[in-house]
């Protein structure tokens, strides 16, 4: 019976033994290619395998089968997240709100918790204006600019979309802070004209950071200096600011929106 080798097949799957566990599904499509548990199972024990563009194959025919299996969608919801596709595991987790609520929930958790961490917003209150372009007077920035040698502090901060873990938000070398090159989308520094003489430098990493874990925010604080002559310039609008460091479960940051900057925003 069909419902014999899908016992036998979870059994194997417990178990851990995946290739006799493959087997007995495979018997049960063959046997009965109309029911749904033999495709959950093989979706069950491709996700074990790590191999989840095949195991959400067979949890969509399952849910094809048996719309309103919910299980199915929480198990496709678990692959999606583990292949970075995190929209679409929210849509499964939305089909669950109203199909299984404890579901829902359980899929939302796992999300959270697995998530790459990501900016939600970026933006300086200290006068640091990002929309300023190339060859941007420092005294513009802040007008004690103006004399040799000066030095001032500017903050930028970084909303994240899930708690971070403290000590790696505040550690400055986990942030770099750099001119926008050719491969940033928003142009390269100066537009990839010649940089002037009057340029000044901002060091790879900032003075320090701050984390409140409240608003998930970041203060990254950071020092311009100006040059000899006093006629320091910059380009703001194409100073590049990544973290490359972890939320409080220990996931890295998702490289599809780890930077930003004035013209970039958040990449």
């Amino acid at each position: 019976s069909t419902a014999t080798l899908y016992s036998l097949g979870q059994a194997y799957l417990s178990k851990g033994s995946l290739d006799d566990a493959m087997a007995q599904f495979e018997k049960i499509i063959k046997l009965a290619p109309g029911e749904y548990g033999g495709y959950y199972g093989m979706g069950q024990t491709y996700y074990r395998a790590e191999e989840y563009e095949k195991a959400i194959e067979q949890f969509n025919k399952v849910i094809d089968l048996k719309e309103d299996f919910s299980y199915a969608r929480l198990d496709l919801g678990y692959a999606l997240v583990d292949l970075g596709r995190v929209d679409e595991a929210y849509e499964q987790a939305n089909i669950l709100q109203d199909k299984d609520p404890s579901l829902a929930v359980t899929l939302n958790n796992y999300i959270y918790q697995t998530a790459k961490p990501e900016f939600l917003v970026a933006y300086s209150d200290t006068g640091f204006n990002t929309t300023l372009g190339p060859k941007t007077a420092l005294s513009v920035l802040a007008s004690y600019l103006a004399s040799p040698n000066a030095s001032e502090e500017f903050t930028m901060k970084f909303i994240f979309n899930k708690t971070m873990d403290i000590a790696s938000v505040e550690n400055s070398y986990n942030w770099r802070i750099t001119r926008a090159t050719t491969q940033i989308k928003g142009g390269p520094y100066n537009w990839g004209m010649p940089i002037p003489s009057s340029e000044i430098n901002i060091s790879l990493f900032p003075v320090r950071v701050n984390y409140d874990f409240q608003s998930n925010t970041a203060v990254v604080t950071f020092r311009l200096t100006q040059n000899d002559l006093g006629n320091g310039t910059l380009d703001p609008s194409h100073i590049v600011f990544q973290f490359l460091g972890q939320d409080a479960n220990g996931n890295k940051m998702n490289p599809s929106a780890d930077q930003y900057s004035g013209l970039s925003k958040i990449v």
